[in-house]
């Protein structure tokens, strides 16, 4: 009879071919983390066992160099961390704990750069500690965190009082200021209502103005009397600007104490000159003037802000110098010293205003106008205070922009979306087409090369979806992997072409070994009676209908970029998991196991030893006997291939048959000691079907056995080693010879 064993090990394998080690090399080199290994010698020596190629983009050194002396890594590392860096790894080695540790280098061409440090120590049989783990460059992700504590801390320690309420105005937000002002701690007025600091009630006109400003979404500001917690009270000045689309909060308070301005104005009516050199030492813009509208006096502040010099402005009209903007309607103000001197009360403007400079620029400014009394009482000028607001603006900007932003790719987010959809969902849009689009594999990308190279594939979407849309659509990342266009005035036809356009641009997309492959539906909205929910819903299931078809492809694609990458790095590894494969599908076939669970043991034996990715090369391609040591580093490999497909949702089932595939039926394998039938019946199969092919294969490390020594070798360990089941229809249906 012809012995298909070494049919099968013969020609029936002369298709395949070797990959050239360099295949694997480009992907560690290319990954975006460091891999590595290093060992702590019983005597405390230590010792780099392996470093991938990355390490240069890094720490900017080779990975020889490191192998050669570890002490080129500590001379990169910021002189204020190593200390705590060693301190930190020292002792989760002594106590066998994993470290998450993040420290600073210093590159020459790459400045200050943040590292990420995360490993798992193992003790070995000769007391040796062996570490497994990776660097990853954070410097990006470092920057982003630290923005966002910076925005926080700056309204936590801003000079304004900032109070927050619900639209029941009780409070739920205080920051730090509001003790130094009021007396009382954030806390104590969670739940308060917002107004029960004020003195007096509004009257019903001001009550009136503060809804008309609310519905109208502009900023309500004046000046009130306020109370502290001891009872005193002081003049506040505070403004009250609505929050729309937030189901929390409906309004944030700003109040400042302006009892030292008011002082301050109060002594300018008994001493002119204690006026000027007041007016001069304060921190606003100050321009006073006569009875007459012209000005006397421009502190340093106001002649910044206006462009003019007190030299150049003094004894001219105040309209010459000042010139203020209802920023809402781009009109010209009225100038605030006619109003002061007419009316011989203080006035402030009800709008937002813009003071613009000599040279044209328009300057968000906070406006106060004040009689100057004399000592009889009547009006002698006016003192106008102006306070620079661009700094306040610009926080403003900054917090909307976050609030309706995603931070990772700068596209508006899913809070945005659902309201810009309301806005856009009129008849002058129609007709309105919804598209949506989900990032294929972009989970699987996350979890075998890291977030920063999911992060990376995101942005690269970001960018595609920016060049191939046009200025008027409205482009936000809703999900994860989620991302819609609202497509004005858009037809079906001109939908397929932008989608054409977005998927022909993402198929030219190369980031290194990453794929760009996106799922795409639309829905066109044609009629206004049309629901536009309705439509959303339509769209994400063409979407998901078409990603649905992409699956079997994208999982083809990653299957064999794991395999041409994992067999490339170790000698004869292609023709050993093919082979494994093989035996493992016809072992099934014997079984009568249907065909999706023999597809599924096909590729288990593909994808056995991808935890091999973590070993060193020169260990597995090692031609003298294993040292114990060694072979304790070998044996992760099975836990690490575990790590790397449980969580990809087509590789769940099959990352537990590799966790197992070298338990032993007496219950003395690796990595869990699992006995006989504990064993899942599939990893028993790996078993014998990856210990068959070991024998007959050409190893560096060992004689091959004839295929009738390993048949003998297999029954020899069955009932030991193998599952004596499975040995039985190995031999008898696969090799179709019954045991001797």
């Amino acid at each position: 009879m012809r012995d298909i064993a070494s049919s099968i090990a013969g020609t029936g394998f002369k298709h395949m071919r070797a990959y050239d080690e360099i295949l694997l090399k480009n992907l560690t080199d290319h990954l975006p983390v460091t891999l590595y290994q290093f060992i702590r010698h019983p005597g405390g020596q230590l010792q780099f066992l392996y470093v991938s190629n990355a390490i240069t983009g890094i720490f900017g050194v080779t990975s020889e160099e490191l192998l050669d002396d570890r002490a080129v890594l500590i001379k990169k590392v910021h002189p204020d961390d190593i200390n705590d860096l060693i301190e930190s790894i020292d002792h989760a080695i002594d106590k066998l704990q994993v470290w998450d540790c993040q420290f600073r280098v210093v590159l020459p061409d790459k400045g200050l750069r943040w590292v990420r440090d995360v490993a798992r120590p193992v003790r070995l049989d000769d007391g040796s500690v062996l570490s497994y783990g990776y660097w990853e460059d954070i410097t990006e992700r470092k920057k982003t965190s630290d923005w966002l504590i910076y925005l926080n801390t700056a309204l936590m320690n801003i000079s304004e009082s900032i109070i927050i309420s619900n639209i029941e105005s009780q409070i739920i937000y205080a920051n730090q200021k509001v003790k130094d002002l009021h007396g009382y701690d954030p806390e104590e007025l969670i739940g308060k209502q917002a107004d029960m600091m004020n003195v007096n009630p509004m009257s019903e006109e001001q009550l009136s103005e503060l809804i008309r400003a609310m519905d109208e979404g502009r900023t309500y500001s004046g000046v009130e009397m306020s109370r502290r917690k001891d009872g005193s009270t002081f003049l506040c000045e505070f403004s009250l600007t609505p929050i729309h689309g937030d189901e929390q909060a409906t309004c944030i308070g700003v109040q400042r104490d302006i009892t030292e301005r008011t002082q301050i104005m109060e002594a300018l009516a008994e001493s002119n000159e204690r006026y000027k050199t007041t007016l001069l030492s304060v921190g606003e813009g100050i321009i006073s003037t006569d009875c007459d509208g012209s000005i006397t006096v421009m502190n340093p502040l106001a002649e910044k802000l206006t462009g003019w010099s007190q030299q150049d402005a003094a004894g001219k009209a105040l309209t010459q110098v000042l010139t203020i903007l209802n920023e809402q309607t781009g009109k010209t103000s009225r100038n605030p010293a006619d109003i002061v001197l007419e009316t011989a009360a203080a006035y402030q403007p009800g709008f937002p205003t813009l003071l613009v400079s000599s040279s044209g620029k328009e300057i968000p400014v906070e406006l106060i106008a004040s009689p100057i009394k004399n000592h009889s009482g009547e009006t002698s000028g006016v003192v106008i205070v102006l306070k620079d607001f661009s700094e306040y603006r610009e926080r403003q900007k900054q917090i909307e922009f976050l609030s309706f932003h995603d931070h990772l790719t700068g596209l508006h987010n899913r809070r945005y979306f659902e309201k810009a959809i309301k806005n856009m969902d009129v008849r002058a849009n129609l007709p309105l087409t919804i598209m949506t689009l989900d990032v294929n594999g972009l989970k699987l990308t996350n979890d075998a090369f890291g977030h920063a190279a999911g992060d990376r594939l995101l942005r690269a979407v970001a960018d595609i979806l920016r060049k191939a849309c046009r200025g008027n659509d409205l482009i936000a990342r809703i999900g994860g992997d989620e991302f819609v266009v609202l497509l004005p005035q858009t037809d079906a036809s001109m939908a397929g072409k932008i989608k054409q356009r977005i998927l022909r641009a993402a198929s030219k997309t190369k980031l290194d070994t990453l794929v760009v492959s996106l799922a795409v539906g639309y829905s066109v909205k044609t009629s206004f009676r049309d629901s536009i929910e309705g439509v959303l819903h339509n769209a994400d299931k063409l979407m998901y209908k078409e990603k649905f078809s992409q699956g079997k492809t994208m999982r083809n694609q990653t299957i064999d970029t794991v395999l041409k990458n994992i067999n490339s790095r170790f000698e004869q590894e292609q023709i050993h998991t093919e082979r494994v494969s093989q035996f493992c599908f016809l072992i099934a076939g014997a079984l009568k196991w249907s065909a999706d669970k023999k597809s599924e043991m096909r590729i288990a034996g593909l994808l056995h030893d991808i935890g091999k990715i973590m070993l060193p090369a020169q260990l597995l391609n090692k031609k003298e006997k294993l040292t114990g040591e060694e072979f304790e580093i070998i044996k992760t490999h099975a836990e690490t291939g575990y790590q790397i497909l449980r969580s990809v949702d087509e590789y769940t089932a099959i990352a537990g048959f590799i966790l197992h595939h070298h338990e032993r039926w007496d219950g003395s394998g690796y990595p869990a000691g699992l006995k006989g039938e504990e064993i899942p019946i599939q990893s028993r199969i790996i078993s014998v079907a990856d210990a068959f092919e070991a024998m007959t294969a050409k190893r560096i490390y060992q004689k091959t056995r004839t295929v009738e020594e390993a048949k003998k070798e297999l029954l020899r360990c069955s009932g030991t080693q193998f599952d004596p089941a499975v040995v039985k229809i190995f031999l008898e249906s696969v090799l179709n010879e019954p045991p001797a």
